[in-house]
């Protein structure tokens, strides 16, 4: 992790030495020789990192070198507060305040230049490698799957299913003589390679394969020529095949010769990047004999870059359920016993299971810790209560699979996983919210035709192809909105995290010593942590409160002002706070600051101070005006004020702040004032991605659509109109061509027509439009929607009709209160991709859609407040619509109790 430190601190001293140019030329020298010495060693951190896991002595040489980071980052800070901070001082007083700085700097460049040599003395006595020829060497660690692949019958459960899975997979069948691939795919400790060994030993599959069967362990590290050798000498053990003197061009040949007009079958197990498939597949023949290759990999995207065909399958592998999971604990940990756990350890059992929630190799490890403990109740709760350390400390095989899995991450995506250590425990992660705080901390940067936000998607995507993070909710697009980490997972990090000092997440009554750079305050955290003046070190970089009692609040308010001068980061997101002092304005360097879902009412004016503020997040807050001074924040790119209900809430501005936020890319939601003034100033914002506006009253409609031409990388808009106005959008030719969701809330006479030249429009809502001719006809050539909500009065006619043409991405349709709905109309072929189809409050629809019989795809159909004829139709067995919709894996129908709010559903 001493990598992630080091090169945002080379990153720093570039930009701080481009940007400063009054800084005296021996200070500046100073500067660029410290950069040269930190690249140095920069380049020999990777194999550092690793081998510190196991030598005490390379540990304290990379704790040494994190800490020679922190200090040129706080150095370097300092000195920017004081020259971003003194432009309002008389000119003496900032005279010999910069004076003192500049010395203060050049003082502190020449000590740490003298600490960073000696790190780099030290550096050869451990013989360190390069990045590029570590990645030339296959290490000679012990691979933590080997324990794998020689359990016994007691130590293997819940496989059975899946064994029979892949053995009909593997099994000859005359219309499928293609060679194929079957890939496993799984994260970490599911037992991919167990799963696989089996089937490999199956008897069936043997003699499908004798004596062509081949097992290739991968690994992280491989050489190509060594696996073609391998599986040479696997494949010519009768008639061995010279090898040693082959190049890889010879061995790929020779490979594919042995194995011409043979039916074979060959393991990869372990499977770490997409390049090895394009490789290998020209070695491997197809003679259309049936052959097989079966891999397994912890990482979805290397799964699907081996699957080329129809005939190739990606298998996903699933945790063993509740009972599974039981019985493998109990007969490892109560081997002596017969399985059978003794009474007063059962609960505290089920508590330490669910931890793992069903990955066998972490139960396996753990029963077979726990087997050689006293049955004691007293020891097993001290185990559970401090099982990170067990982690590290006992569970060594178990340890090793996610530091296998850590040490793959590429540098730029070591301290984003780590950053899902800093929730609490089950807690749902938001996509934009992690993104926003990657923002803040320095991790994103924009690259090529990507801004940050977009980098920071792709990081996202990237940890759940690895199999690190889990999408938890989809958003109505099916992109992943919320993400979780799995226990196990969470546990591992939160060690990980004390460790290299990245951040402080507190549950209990330890000492808060040490430089962290972050620190996590959770519900639970003692009040005598707080009360501890190391809790709020001058080193703190991000403070997250999640929700903790006000008299926290109060006591953390205090040491916040006093000692957090460095700070980025605040998220108080559901905090008990009601205000926000005037001190806030001295966090100089502050860039995220989060205060949603709080009772603040106010900002203080001290916030236009807030020069690097780049995100401001007041959602379901109690601000609903901005004072003047926010004209300030030049590196604002996200706000967001505004707060659902009925109705809506969102903020207004004095006249002249807008138009001074150029850097904004999302502003929610807006409220144009009476003269409308509000809309030119939009016309200065030119990277705006997402825009939410609300009370646009008809009068002002043309001048919007001037602005909204000028928005060029609009990708989201939303416009709400003041009832009881009409929307008047008909005045736009071009445009934004990369709008990809619009909701467009309002009064319109007619629809409007430039909606139709939108080919990258994925989401389409409408609400209160009132449009009394059928829209389907403007929007069914639109070629990538995917989502149309027709909501509240969208729609006034009685007839909605679904032709063969158009539509063909739509996956999800909602209409909720169109009360004059009689009909929907669905012709043989229409809508060929539909998975969800809602119908909510449409009380005159009394029959379910006419060919809906003909949605093959269609996999929810929800009935809410209907008439309850549509409920007694569809129900299975007796209900005369029942033929229609017997195909749809779900049926749902719910009632919403008018005095209570509540739903009450049934589904079939």
């Amino acid at each position: 992790m001493a990598g992630e430190a080091v090169m945002p601190m080379i990153e720093l001293l570039a930009a701080f030495v481009r940007s400063e140019l009054e800084l005296e030329d021996t200070v500046r020298t100073g500067v660029q020789s410290l950069t040269r010495e930190l690249r140095s060693i920069q380049a020999f951190l990777k194999d550092a990192d690793t081998r510190a896991e196991n030598d005490e002595g390379i540990k304290e040489w990379v704790t040494q070198v994190r800490e020679i980071a922190f200090s040129i980052e706080d150095s370097i800070d300092e000195y920017v507060i004081v020259f971003g901070q003194t432009n309002t001082w008389g000119w003496m007083f900032k005279v010999v305040t910069r004076y003192g700085a500049r010395h203060k700097l050049a003082t502190f460049i020449q000590s740490i230049q003298k600490e960073v040599h000696d790190v780099t003395q030290r550096k050869n006595r451990y013989q360190f490698k390069t990045t590029k020829s570590l990645d030339r060497i296959n290490h000679q660690r012990q691979d933590p799957r080997l324990i794998s692949l020689y359990l016994e019958d007691s130590e293997v459960v819940g496989i059975d299913g899946p064994q029979r899975d892949l053995v009909s997979l593997l099994r000859l069948k005359d219309e499928e003589a293609r060679r194929s691939v079957i890939s496993i795919v799984g994260m970490g400790g599911l037992g991919k390679s167990t799963l696989v060994k089996r089937v490999y030993d199956d008897e069936a599959v043997r003699k499908n394969f004798y004596p062509h069967r081949a097992w290739i362990s991968v690994s992280q590290c491989y050489e190509r020529v060594e696996l073609y050798r391998n599986v040479l000498k696997q494949f010519s053990q009768k008639n061995p095949v010279e090898t040693d003197t082959k190049d890889e061009e010879s061995l790929a040949i020779a490979l594919k010769n042995s194995l011409k007009q043979k039916r074979y079958m060959i393991v990869f197990d372990d499977v770490w990047d997409t390049e090895l498939w394009q490789y290998l597949r020209c070695a491997l023949p197809d003679d259309q004999n049936g052959s097989k290759i079966v891999m397994t990999t912890k990482y979805e995207n290397v799964a699907s870059s081996w699957k080329e065909s129809s005939h190739d399958f990606v298998y996903q592998l699933k945790p063993l359920t509740e009972g599974d999971a039981w019985n493998l604990f109990c007969k490892n940990a109560f081997r002596i016993d017969g399985g059978k756990c003794p009474d007063w350890l059962e609960e505290l059992s089920h508590v330490i299971i669910k931890r793992f929630e069903g990955l066998p190799l972490a139960i396996l490890a753990t029963a077979r810790f726990l087997s050689n403990k006293e049955k004691d109740f007293s020891e097993w709760k001290m185990f559970n209560d401090s099982f990170s350390f067990q982690l590290g400390r006992s569970l060594t095989d178990l340890s090793r699979i996610l530091l296998h899995t850590y040490h793959d991450l590429p540098y730029y995506l070591k301290p984003c996983f780590l950053y899902f250590g800093i929730f609490p425990e089950d807690y749902q992660i938001d996509r934009m919210r992690v993104i926003r705080l990657w923002l803040a901390e320095g991790f994103l940067q924009a690259r090529q035709n990507l801004t940050a936000e977009e980098t920071g998607e792709q990081y996202l995507i990237e940890l759940v192809h690895r199999n690190l993070i889990q999408v938890s909710t989809r958003d109505g697009m099916k992109r992943p909105r919320l993400f979780r980490v799995h226990d196990l997972y969470r546990e591992w990090i939160v060690s990980k995290l004390c460790e290299l000092r990245f951040c402080k997440v507190d549950k209990s009554k330890s000492e808060a010593d040490g430089k962290f750079r972050r620190l996590s305050i959770h519900k639970d955290t003692t009040d005598s942590f707080l009360e501890n003046s190391k809790a709020m070190h001058p080193n703190i970089r991000s403070l997250f409160v999640f929700p903790a009692r006000e008299t926290k609040m109060k006591s953390l308010a205090h040491k916040l002002l006093a000692h957090g001068r460095l700070l980025k980061v605040l998220d108080f997101q559901d905090a008990p706070i009601s205000s926000v002092p005037d001190e806030i304005g001295d966090l100089y360097h502050l860039r995220y600051l989060n205060l949603r879902n709080t009772n603040v009412a106010t900002l203080p004016s001290s916030v236009g101070k807030l020069q690097n503020l780049q995100t401001l997040d007041l959602r379901h807050s109690c601000v609903r005006y901005l004072p003047v001074e926010i004209k300030e924040l030049h590196s604002l790119r996200h706000l967001l004020v505004y707060k659902y209900g009925v109705p809506h809430e969102g903020f207004t501005v004095p006249v002249g702040v807008i138009c001074c936020l150029k850097e904004l890319q999302k502003v929610a939601y807006i409220e144009i004032g009476d003269k409308g003034e509000i809309i030119e100033e939009l016309r200065n914002l030119k990277f705006l991605r997402k825009l939410s506006i609300m009370k646009l009253k008809a009068k002002d409609g043309p001048a919007f659509c001037h602005a909204l031409e000028t928005m060029v990388w609009l990708e989201t808009l939303a416009v709400y109109y003041q009832f009881p106005e009409s929307l008047d959008l008909h005045h736009i030719n071009n445009p934004p061509e990369f709008l990809k969701r619009l909701g467009l809330i309002g009064k319109m006479p007619k629809f409007p027509q430039w909606i139709c030249k939108l080919n990258n429009l994925e989401s389409l809502t409408l609400m209160f439009s009132i449009l009394v001719d059928d829209p389907l006809i403007n929007l069914q050539t639109l070629p990538n929607l995917t989502t149309l909500r027709l909501w509240t009065y969208a729609y006034t006619g009685v007839t909605l009709s679904f032709g063969t043409s158009g539509f063909t991405k739509l996956r999800v349709l909602s209409l909720l209160n169109l009360p004059n709905l009689e009909a929907m109309l669905i012709k043989q072929g229409a809508l060929p991709a539909l998975e969800e189809l809602d119908f909510c409050g449409c009380s005159n629809l009394k029959r379910v859609p006419s060919g809906i019989q003909h949605l093959n795809t269609l996999s929810l159909l929800n009935f809410k407040d209907m008439p309850e004829d549509i409920m007694l139709s569809t129900q299975p067995g007796f209900g005369l619509c029942y033929p229609f919709v017997h195909h749809i894996p779900i049926v749902r129908h719910g009632i919403t109790n008018k005095n209570t709010g509540e739903v009450i559903l049934h589904t079939w």
